[in-house]
């Protein structure tokens, strides 16, 4: 099984690949370290291009190469940069403000 800095690359590398300017922050249980066997990788892509429904879409059928090569779930949210902030009164935002790392 690969390790967390592989599973991170191969995130990187398959989001660069669509969207070279996308910020990609991990959060959730893996972000804390408090993980199990079993937890997912929550991430959220902050990207560059439209969000829409295709783009989405077409990064979640890219992951999943990962997620059946690795044995691991992977779950997204995906925003535009310029429309991140006005999440800004949410808890999530918070969470990921708080304990999200820049992968």
């Amino acid at each position: 099984m690969a390790n967390r800095k592989e599973i991170l690359l191969k995130i990187k590398k398959t989001v660069s690949e669509l969207d070279p300017e996308a910020r990609i922050i991990l959060f959730g249980s893996r972000a804390r370290g408090d993980h199990g066997k079993e937890s997912d990788w929550d991430l959220l892509r902050l990207t560059s291009i439209p969000a829409t429904e295709e783009n989405k879409k077409n990064l979640r059928y890219r992951l999943l190469d990962i997620e059946l090569e690795t044995e691991q779930a992977i779950s997204t949210l995906i925003h535009h940069h310029d429309h991140w902030e006005k999440y800004s009164l949410t808890p999530l935002y918070n969470v990921i403000e708080e304990e999200g790392i820049e992968v």
